[in-house]
């Protein structure tokens, strides 16, 4: 066999935070390519929510501090690439909202709490600025919106794939290993087609799988079991807080040929690690029901996804406060932590990349014929059966 091309680095991962990293790459002039063995975003990006945090949720769980002032920028970092302000270039992408809200019933200690602290990230809105769905909620005291928007994920994936096609590719890393000067991997493409490439460096962020490929990285999963609701009264973008709780629900809202989906996420979406399917369906259908009324349901067909999400590990398995990177020798692995936090960490990879090395001479891309990875569907494109 041939020697295998040399570049200057191989990313390992098409979600949100490899894609960003390959663009910062590219724009910086490395030579670079992607590889991605199934979907671009298949696994954890293409299950997140879309919510551009600016660290309003953690403040209302009483989490402020590092992993609020981590995330703060991330709303206007994103808003500038979305309005193509800014690279990379997400004009192509869909926002679903420039706005999401928090729902407070009752008058809880962190409902009171988020209304003092929020401040300029925050506005009240008056009853007649209420979304429809809004007035189904019982008890409702307030609406605060949050200026963090929601996209739709499939579509920033899919304006990532148009725009650096030439260097995304789909292949398996089959091994991995490091010499003095170079990452040497083995690959394995579609119908087992077999593959070498080399690189001066490689980052890895493939979420759990960082660790097949480097023994020596540390992460945690921090499982979520999801529920869609097929048939929801209408759209809706927010955190639900009921009391002195984390959000009990976080709802996002997708457009079907006929009506919508709710994504539910929140404290329903943790507390339902513990439960099967059936089970989770039964205490959404109870939480939405004392919070919507009944009658909300009643049209209501439901399906759950279990999720592991991949951060890099913490002492005492805590939430990171942001990105997580990790070096040993020539390889980077590095876990965004959440979607929003995806320039951030890709930010940090280039950094990393330019302490180290210079961008070599350009050449031709390796794998130009190898085939390119779809982007992965929306989950609730997928289900088989909603119950």
């Amino acid at each position: 066999m041939s020697q295998a091309p040399m570049l200057d680095v191989v990313v390992i991962g098409g979600g949100i935070a490899g894609l960003w990293v390959l663009d910062r790459l590219a724009a910086a002039g490395f030579s670079a390519i992607l590889l991605e063995r199934a979907a671009l975003g298949a696994g954890q990006t293409i299950a997140a929510q879309g919510i551009i945090h600016g660290g309003a949720k953690y403040e209302v769980e009483g989490k402020g501090t590092a992993a609020s002032e981590s995330i703060a920028a991330m709303p206007d970092r994103w808003r500038a690439s979305l309005r193509g302000e800014r690279a990379p270039d997400l004009t192509a992408a869909k926002v679903l909202t420039e706005r999401h809200l928090m729902l407070a019933r009752g008058f809880g200690l962190k409902a009171e709490l988020a209304s003092r602290l929020l401040q300029a990230r925050r506005s009240r809105l008056d009853r007649a600025e209420w979304p429809e769905a809004c007035a189904l909620i019982a008890q409702l005291r307030r609406v605060i919106g949050l200026e963090e928007p929601v996209v739709d994920v499939p579509s920033v994936l899919q304006a990532f794939a148009a725009q650096q096609r030439e260097r995304v590719h789909r292949a398996e890393v089959v091994a991995l290993h490091q010499d003095g000067d170079s990452v040497r991997l083995t690959l394995r493409g579609p119908h087992g087609r077999p593959g070498e490439l080399a690189a001066r460096f490689a980052v890895l962020a493939a979420g759990a799988a960082n660790h097949l490929l480097l023994p020596a990285a540390r992460q945690q999963l921090r499982p979520l079991h999801m529920v869609l609701a097929r048939g929801a009264p209408g759209p809706l973008f927010a955190h639900l807080l009921v009391g002195p709780a984390r959000p009990a629900l976080t709802i996002t809202s997708h457009a079907l040929e006929q009506g919508f989906v709710w994504y539910l996420g929140g404290d329903l979406a943790e507390r339902g690690v513990a439960l099967d399917a059936e089970a989770l369906i039964k205490q959404a259908r109870t939480e939405i029901a004392a919070a919507f009324g009944a009658a909300a349901t009643t049209g209501m067909r439901f399906a759950t996804k279990r999720i592991d999400r991949a951060e890099g590990a913490m002492p005492g398995k805590r939430r990171p406060d942001g990105a997580v990177l990790q070096q040993e020798g020539r390889v980077l692995a590095l876990w965004p932590t959440k979607l929003a936090l995806a320039p951030a960490a890709a930010e940090q990879a280039l950094a990393w990349l330019r302490g180290k090395a210079s961008p070599g001479e350009r050449g031709p891309l390796p794998l130009a014929d190898w085939p390119r990875p779809e982007v992965a569907h929306a989950l609730w494109e997928d289900v088989e059966q909603w119950n």
